[in-house]
């Protein structure tokens, strides 16, 4: 899928990466004994996180939406916590080679700078590899505050 329709593979890997980012939260809030999330919780929650990114990095597909696709059902509307940083992620890898490299910027939502970025090399065998390496370096240094 990657290869063969590049907007669609990059829009089902940002949904992913909000999938993720939200089983992160669902996770650490029953670790701490603050909220139990059922599955469906997580997906909606997900969902709604990226209709509203995808709104705003791809308007002209917002027809188009690969969640139609998804059939995802019972969506939940809530109000979204405001947030101080959005982090962009992009990962490369070179066809002959299993070398690649990760970017990781942070911008500050209340000024729109750059706030922080990263660029590392890194060795994986697929670039779906690097993206969740990305994702991974990013929730650390949130969690950690470097």
């Amino acid at each position: 899928m990657l290869n063969d329709n590049k907007p669609v593979a990059t829009r089902s890997l940002s949904l992913a990466t909000f999938l993720c980012w939200q089983i992160w939260l669902a996770k650490n809030d029953d670790r701490i004994q603050r909220k139990k999330w059922n599955p469906m919780d997580v997906i909606n929650k997900a969902v709604i996180e990226f209709d509203e990114f995808a709104a705003v990095q791809w308007p002209s597909v917002i027809q188009n939406n690969i969640l139609q696709s998804l059939s995802v059902t019972d969506r939940i509307l809530s109000q979204r916590a405001s947030a101080e940083f959005v982090i962009c992620m992009d990962t490369s890898l070179s066809s002959d080679s299993s070398l690649g490299g990760l970017g990781i910027a942070f911008f500050d939502l209340s000024s729109g700078l750059l706030y922080k970025a990263l660029s590392s090399k890194c060795q994986f065998q697929h670039a779906i590899q690097g993206e969740a390496l990305a994702i991974w370096t990013a929730l650390l240094k949130t969690t950690r505050g470097k």
